[in-house]
């Protein structure tokens, strides 16, 4: 039954790839059309789009293409090793995704789960374990840059793991969105986001958000 709704969930998010990268363009402060989107995934030097705007859509396109691509195949977690390799195609740095080392300079190992993770499988909603992860990066913040995009991507990879329709932000419900991550970073940064983490308000708040979005049933 879960592999079922898993193949369901991910055909879905695959027919709506554009949209969803587009939704993030959007959410990241860039001008562009699902069409335009379409355009520059495509490889169309003609698509109405700054340069920035243009690398943002096909960094973003590969990190969601290799998240649904994990998911698919069934080798997605939630993982340091996962979030660094979706760090560094959403920011362009250079990875190496079979280095399942330590790390350097302090780096958790990659097999290690990310904060938020439930320690006992089935121990928490699929959804608001997912939120959880999101909010945990956005907060603490371990990324040079990409933080809050890594965590929702990881974010998506979670739910559609679960058989779960995607996350979305639409755009009447972008305000809202941008209002809970405002409290969550305002009150982080009253004190040391590395150890304070989120708590289980702001997981609710959030969780309830997306469960309210046109994607969410």
């Amino acid at each position: 039954m879960i592999a079922d709704a898993r193949s369901g969930a991910l055909f879905r998010a695959e027919s709506l790839f554009a949209e969803h990268v587009c939704d993030a363009a959007v959410l990241a402060g860039f001008d562009l059309s699902t069409d335009a989107v379409r355009r520059i995934l495509a490889g169309d030097p003609q698509a109405p789009a700054s340069p920035d705007a243009r690398t943002f859509v096909l960094r973003q396109g590969q990190a969601l293409g290799w998240v649904l691509r994990r998911v698919r195949s069934g080798t997605f977690d939630l993982t340091w090793g996962t979030a660094r390799v979706v760090n560094a195609l959403l920011t362009g740095a250079p990875h190496d995704e079979t280095d399942e080392a330590a790390g350097t300079a302090g780096q958790s190992p990659a097999c290690d789960p990310l904060p938020g993770v439930a320690i006992r499988p089935g121990a928490t909603d699929p959804l608001e374990e997912a939120v959880r992860v999101f909010l945990e990066l956005a907060v603490r913040r371990p990324f040079a840059g990409g933080n809050v995009r890594t965590g929702y991507l990881l974010a998506e990879g979670a739910v559609l793991r679960a058989g779960l329709p995607a996350i979305g932000v639409p755009g009447p419900l972008r305000q809202e969105f941008d209002d809970l991550m405002r409290r969550c970073r305002k009150r982080s940064a009253r004190g040391a986001p590395a150890a304070a983490g989120v708590n289980g308000a702001e997981v609710a708040a959030m969780a309830g958000f997306f469960r309210r979005c046109s994607r969410w049933p």
